[in-house]
């Protein structure tokens, strides 16, 4: 027999719930709590995600113009750029392989 009665429920009227009810009712509460432990797990790892989201939009929104890093950290880009001929052409060195003169 169930004898563990929910809190907000009387002994007498625990005791008068029909057995399936009862169990039913345990059921429910026990899928509660681990339902709630699952959100709290949840939530903990949302805020986790959050913070690193966070964190990596502002590493996207820096470059040497806006952070202590040297332009030379910023590697090939522009020469990457000049051999795609994305340079205007006033800015092209005359004698350069990639000038279009």
């Amino acid at each position: 027999m169930i004898s563990a009665n929910p809190a907000g429920i009387s002994e007498a009227d625990w005791q008068a719930t029909p057995t399936a009810v009862r169990a039913f009712i345990l059921v429910q509460q026990a899928e509660l709590q681990a339902q709630q432990q699952e959100i709290e797990q949840l939530r903990s790892q949302l805020s986790a995600l959050a913070s690193e989201l966070a964190s990596l939009r502002e590493r996207i929104g820096r470059s040497s113009r806006n952070s202590s890093r040297p332009p030379s950290s910023e590697g090939l880009v522009q020469a990457a750029r000049a051999s795609q001929g994305q340079w205007p052409q006033a800015w092209r060195p005359a004698g350069s392989p990639w000038c279009r003169a």
